[in-house]
C-alpha cells in the first residue's frame, strides 16, 4: 500500500509527513543534487527525530553519483543506484527478512556489521514493459505552478517518452543515472496520452531528460494529439537548444 507525499505541492508538508509516519512501515525518498539535497536531509532528520525506527530507502540521481556518501549523510538503510521499478519490491521483501539485500544489484546498504555494496545494476532495456504511472496517488495535488504562478491551466500531469540522453555532456548528472538513452515506443506513448485524456487531464509536462532527442517520434506523437483533437496545453522541461527546427516547432505549436 503506497502513499505519496509531494513536498513541492503540499501546503504543510512536514505536518502531513508527521501525521502519515505512524502508519508507515518504510519511507522512500528521491534525491537530486543541488539545493534540494539539503532540504531532503532536513526531511530525513524530521523522520529520525520521531524515533519510529522506520527504514529509510534513498533513490534518484544523487544516489547514482554518491551511493555510500548519501547513505552516510542521511543515516539511511538502503541507497539505490539507477532505476528502482524492478528492485523496490525485492528490497521491501529483504527488509521483512524474506530475502537478502546482498542478492539485489545496485545497492549500498547498512547492517549491524557495517555498510556493504552489491553487484552492478543493469539499466532497464524495455521501458514499454513498465506500467503507466499511478497518477491517482497524486490526484489531490494542484500542479502547473512555476515560482508560485499557475502557468499551466486546469488539471496537470507529467509523463516521460524516454530516459537518458543521446549526448554525454560532462556537466550533466544524467549519464550516471541513465548511461544509455532509452525510448518508449510511439504506440506506448500514445496509449498513455489517451489514458491521460480519458482521466480528465488538460495539461501535460514532458519530463524527459532530452525530449527532442528523437524528432521523428516527437512528430508522430504530436500528430496523434492533433488527430485525436485533444485540447492539451503541453510543456517541455528539457531539450537541447541545437534541436531548434522550424518545421518541428510548428508541429509542437499545433499540438498545444
Amino acid at each position: 500500500h503506497v502513499k505519496i507525499i509531494d513536498f513541492n505541492a503540499e501546503q504543510d508538508p512536514l505536518n502531513t509527513l508527521r501525521r502519515s509516519l505512524s502508519n508507515m512501515d518504510v519511507v522512500g525518498m528521491t534525491l537530486l543534487s543541488g539545493p534540494e539535497y539539503a532540504i531532503s536531509q532536513q526531511i530525513a532528520q524530521e523522520i529520525q527525530k520521531l524515533k519510529l525506527d522506520i527504514p529509510l530507502i534513498l533513490g534518484g540521481p544523487h544516489c547514482s553519483l554518491y551511493p555510500k556518501q548519501t547513505l552516510e549523510d542521511f543515516q539511511a538503510d538502503v541507497s539505490i543506484q539507477g532505476e528502482a521499478e524492478y528492485r523496490i519490491v525485492p528490497i521491501l521483501n529483504a527488509l521483512q527478512g524474506k530475502q537478502s539485500l546482498s542478492s539485489i544489484p545496485g545497492l549500498v546498504y547498512r547492517t549491524a556489521g557495517g555498510i556493504f555494496s552489491t553487484s552492478k545494476y543493469e539499466q532497464i532495456k524495455n521501458l514499454d514493459a513498465l506500467p503507466f504511472p499511478s497518477r491517482h496517488l497524486v490526484r489531490q495535488y494542484n500542479y502547473g505552478y512555476s515560482i508560485g504562478v499557475k502557468v499551466l491551466p486546469g488539471v496537470v500531469t507529467s509523463m516521460i517518452t524516454s530516459r537518458g540522453c543521446t549526448f554525454h555532456c560532462t556537466f550533466c548528472q544524467q549519464t550516471a543515472f541513465h548511461p544509455t538513452y532509452q525510448s518508449l515506443s510511439a504506440q506506448r506513448i500514445t496509449q498513455e496520452i489517451d489514458e491521460i485524456a480519458h482521466n480528465g487531464y488538460t495539461s501535460i509536462v514532458f519530463a524527459d531528460d532530452n525530449f527532442l532527442a528523437n524528432k521523428k517520434q516527437t512528430v508522430t506523437v504530436m500528430n496523434h494529439i492533433i488527430k485525436e483533437g485533444y485540447d492539451f496545453r503541453l510543456w517541455i522541461l528539457n531539450a537541447r537548444v541545437d534541436s531548434a527546427n522550424k518545421e518541428l516547432f510548428i508541429k509542437l505549436r499545433d499540438a498545444g
